[in-house]
């Protein structure tokens, strides 16, 4: 699917939002700031939540709906990623399984 820049930007924003709202979460429980552990957090977050737009998009789902899901990627961060892999590999064996 071709989605507009805009798109693209509001789907970033709300996956970064999702991601420093992650961050605060670690400061309120009494994790000390550190510049770099907050740009690891945002870099996992973007990873996430692009990867989550384009399956929902690809899906059929809104923009709205595949940003909203992407927000919450980012917000799981690599949790999330970690989701995506088990899911992959279910997916293969399946596939493989088939092929034997």
């Amino acid at each position: 699917m071709k989605d507009s820049p805009s798109t693209w930007l509001t789907m970033g924003v709300v996956t970064l939002l999702g991601g420093a709202a992650a961050y605060m979460r670690d400061l309120l429980a009494g994790e000390k700031f550190a510049w770099w552990h907050l740009c690891a957090k945002l870099t996992i977050s973007a990873f996430a939540g692009v990867v989550v737009f384009t399956l929902l998009r690809e899906c059929g789902l809104s923009p709205e709906l595949a940003s909203a899901g992407a927000g919450i990627a980012g917000h799981a961060g690599s949790s999330m990623i970690a989701v995506l892999e088990r899911m992959l590999l279910a997916a293969l064996d399946v596939i493989v399984k088939r092929a034997s």
